[in-house]
């Protein structure tokens, strides 16, 4: 499965999390299809199966929004802390703070 943030936003990743079948809702649908092999599943119930079968999704959906949200939660914490970090060098380089 290949993240690529051009088809999906986070929005849409945040709702594909919560449609996520439990274990107990994909073997049931999964016991249904085997006690009745000849009725076809309902697009409902084929895309929960395909969800459940992919690996480690729910895993890989976190990170996915995870990975959208850092630049912007990097920005929000390294900004201040280098405005910090200048107004710091600043106070130890102004002579008058230093004989003061």
């Amino acid at each position: 499965m290949k993240m690529d943030s051009s088809i999906i936003n986070k929005e849409g990743i945040e709702k594909l999390l919560t449609m996520l079948p439990s274990e107990e809702e994909a073997s049931k649908i999964e016991e249904a299809q085997e006690i009745n092999p000849e009725l076809p599943l309902g697009t409902a119930e084929q895309f929960l199966i395909t969800l459940s079968s992919i690996s480690g999704l729910e895993a890989r959906l976190r990170l996915w929004a995870f990975k959208m949200d850092f630049e912007v939660l990097e920005k929000e914490i390294c900004e201040p802390l280098a405005d910090l970090k200048q107004g710091l060098e600043s106070l130890n380089k102004n002579p008058t703070f230093k004989t003061i």
